[in-house]
C-alpha cells in the first residue's frame, strides 16, 4: 500500500535533524527558566516561541514568498528554516512513491503534477524569489 524506503543516510539524518530540533527546545527553555521562576510561565513562553519558530521558519506551514519582506529575512536565522529544509527534502526528493501524484481541476479532470506546476494541490519544485517592496 504505502511504500516508504528509506536508505540508512536517510533516517540516520532524519533522526539527528528532529534530535538537534529536540536539544535546541529544551536548551531554550532550560534558559527561560533562568529567568523566569515560574516552571510554567516559562514552559508556556518555550511553547509560543517554538511555534513562531516552526511557522515562520519551516516554511512547510506558511510560505517564504507570502511573508513580510523583515519576516522574510529573520527565517535565515532561525534553526527550523534548516531543519525544515532538510526534512522536507527527505520526505519529498527524488521520491518514487509521489509519481503518481495528481490534483483535480474544477471540472473535475485528474492532472498530474508536474515541476512547477502551479494548480491547487501542486507546490513549485523550485523556491520562490523574496517578496519585492510595491
Amino acid at each position: 500500500m504505502f511504500k516508504y524506503i528509506f536508505t540508512l543516510e536517510d533516517f540516520v539524518v532524519f533522526w539527528l535533524t528532529l534530535w538537534a530540533c529536540y536539544l535546541f527546545a529544551e536548551q531554550q527553555t532550560i534558559a527561560l527558566l533562568l529567568a523566569i521562576k515560574s516552571s510554567y510561565t516559562a514552559m508556556s513562553a518555550s511553547i509560543a516561541a517554538t511555534s513562531v519558530y516552526l511557522v515562520l521558519g519551516s516554511a512547510t506551514v506558511r510560505s517564504y514568498a507570502s511573508l513580510p519582506e523583515f519576516l522574510y529575512h529573520l527565517t535565515y536565522i532561525t534553526q527550523t528554516r534548516y531543519s525544515g529544509a532538510i526534512l522536507n527534502q527527505i520526505e519529498f526528493f527524488n521520491r518514487t512513491s509521489l509519481v503518481e501524484l495528481q490534483w483535480e481541476d474544477d471540472e473535475g479532470r485528474r492532472l498530474p503534477c508536474q515541476g512547477n506546476t502551479f494548480g491547487f494541490g501542486c507546490r513549485s519544485a523550485e523556491p520562490l524569489p523574496p517578496p519585492q517592496k510595491k
